[in-house]
């Protein structure tokens, strides 16, 4: 580990570390005992949990505790925000261009892996999406079960692409 002067960086430290080795999961709660298991005080432990929380890692929740969250897509997150961040024309801009390279991988993948169900509601979609050159309204989701069934079944192929490549990448 590498040793820092401020005691909460210490901490921070020392939790991603947990993360990273797998001994702190996604869901687990982030011990309350924080303080004393590391001799510090709790504004320490505060001072690091909001450190934790700003680099998405922690979530904290009043009265019930700050537990670990999903963190294999937190390197991206944190540069998109960084791009968008760098000046919203040209954040835009490469926001774009990030997806032009990024989405048609994605959408490769999901079919690849997807079942009859999904095939069906992503065609189902896409007629949808093929109507909406003709008639703008025909696109507007407003709760229909074809839009929601057809991100849950892409939503469902992203973690799958995710849990492959931690996999892939001996995590």
């Amino acid at each position: 580990m590498c040793v820092s002067s401020r005691l909460y960086e210490q901490i921070v430290q020392r939790v991603e570390e947990s993360i990273q080795k797998g001994a702190l999961k996604t869901g687990d709660e982030l011990p309350p005992e924080l303080a004393q298991q590391f001799g510090v005080s709790r504004t320490a432990v505060r001072e690091a949990v909001k450190a934790l929380r700003e680099k998405g890692f922690v979530e904290a929740y009043p009265r019930r505790g700050t537990f670990i969250m999903e963190t294999s897509s937190r390197p991206i997150r944190l540069s998109l925000d960084h791009m968008m961040k760098a000046g919203q024309a040209e954040g835009s801009r490469y926001l774009t261009e990030v997806r032009e390279m990024m989405e048609p991988e994605i959408a490769a993948l999901a079919a690849e892996r997807a079942d009859a169900e999904d095939l069906a509601a992503m065609r189902e979609s896409f007629e949808v999406m093929e109507g909406a050159k003709r008639d703008p309204d025909a696109f507007r989701c407003d709760g229909a079960p074809r839009c929601a069934g057809a991100g849950e079944a892409m939503r469902a192929h992203m973690r799958q692409v995710r849990e492959d490549s931690r996999r892939a990448r001996g995590a």
